[in-house]
């Protein structure tokens, strides 16, 4: 899908030398460009929230790893 929207606009960025430049154009340009940062800051988002969960999974892994590991056999001679 990235891919995609990277091929269409590297397109989209040639054929605008074949397009007469208009005050609608420029806007249209302006709007692009914003909606293109607003996708840049929301993946930036999703990637921290992706880090951050896979980070709580990951505690919560080891935890149930080490709660069913045996305890340790500590040897004590009561004997004395």
């Amino acid at each position: 899908m990235l891919k995609a929207a990277g091929e269409m606009r590297a397109e989209a960025i040639a054929a605008l030398d074949s397009i007469r430049p208009t005050f609608e154009l420029c806007d249209a340009v302006k709007a692009s460009i914003a909606a293109g940062e607003a996708a840049k800051r929301a993946i930036r988002v999703i990637k921290q929230r992706i880090r951050h969960e896979s980070r709580r999974l990951a505690n919560i892994e080891s935890g149930f790893v080490r709660a069913l590991a045996p305890a340790a056999r500590h040897q004590v001679d009561c004997k004395g």
